[in-house]
């Protein structure tokens, strides 16, 4: 299993309104090879888990540009 960790510090503001809009988004999506999980602990940590390197990287992409348009839109 292929694992990325992303650590972003964010105010509490900006990662509160992150884990609101992408919690739904990351639960409900049911993907066969990847997974992600959004959490806050002082920093948003976005931890990324897939079979392989090709399907980390495809979710690795998807899920940072939501992850940087949701804390630019929090802005």
């Amino acid at each position: 299993m292929n694992e990325l960790v992303v650590r972003v510090q964010a105010p509490d503001r900006q990662a509160e309104a992150c884990l609101k809009s992408l919690g739904p988004e990351l639960d409900s999506a049911v993907y066969e090879r990847s997974s992600a999980e959004l959490s806050y602990d002082g920093e948003l940590v976005l931890r990324i888990k897939a079979r392989d390197i090709h399907a980390l990287r495809a979710a690795a992409n998807t899920y940072l540009r939501w992850l940087d348009m949701c804390l630019k839109l929090a802005e």
